[in-house]
């Protein structure tokens, strides 16, 4: 399942400046997600964050280490 244009809400980061921010997933690979705040942009390891994720409809927390992998082969 691809992620990029999901609305996501970080929960949990070691950057602090990062916590409850919102916008869209523009790209992803196998160990980051590329998200989009307003007019800048964010490199984040998938594996150090738990996230807010609203897809499709369908809105989900999880923990960022079980999204570590290729899109494609991913399932929820």
């Amino acid at each position: 399942m691809d992620l990029i244009g999901a609305k996501v809400t970080i929960l949990s980061y070691p950057d602090s400046s990062l916590l409850s921010k919102t916008g869209v997933i523009i790209d992803e690979t196998y160990k980051t997600l590329v998200v989009g705040f307003d007019k800048r942009k964010v490199r984040l390891l998938k594996e150090n964050g738990i996230y807010a994720i609203n897809f499709k409809g369908r809105f989900f927390v999880v923990s960022g280490i079980k999204l570590v992998g290729k899109p494609e082969k991913r399932w929820m």
